[in-house]
């Protein structure tokens, strides 16, 4: 496969507020494993507790650019901006004849990132 320069560098980028997901604790514990008979205290405190932590701490960003593609029906890979990317067969499939691919990453931010390190050591 030959190295391919993006011709195609479309890039929109996303801030989405905390507050805008409208999370309520019942949603949060569900997510969690928890019925909604189990959301007795200390636990529906505590989600309550963090969800009002949450807004302060998470900062969600992303950003999606979309770039020519070449497929390589031998390998089942893509060369996107110069770099190879295998799939599998059923996802090479799907995406063949496709001139374009978009690519889309996201964070919550490095604030969350460093909360969890401390609580996890």
């Amino acid at each position: 496969m030959n190295k391919q320069e993006n011709t195609y560098p479309q890039k929109r980028q996303f801030r989405i507020p905390f507050g805008d997901l409208q999370m309520t604790i019942e949603e949060t514990a569900r997510v969690m494993g928890y019925e909604p008979k189990d959301l007795v205290p200390p636990i529906d405190t505590l989600l309550q507790e963090a969800l009002k932590q949450a807004g302060s701490l998470i900062q969600i960003e992303g950003g999606l650019l979309l770039y020519d593609v070449i497929m390589d029906e031998t390998t089942k890979s893509l060369l996107i901006n110069g770099n190879q990317l295998r799939v599998k067969a059923k996802i090479f499939r799907e995406l063949k004849g496709s001139e374009k691919i978009a690519v889309f990453l996201c964070t919550a931010g490095n604030k969350i990132g460093e909360i969890s390190k401390e609580h996890m050591q």
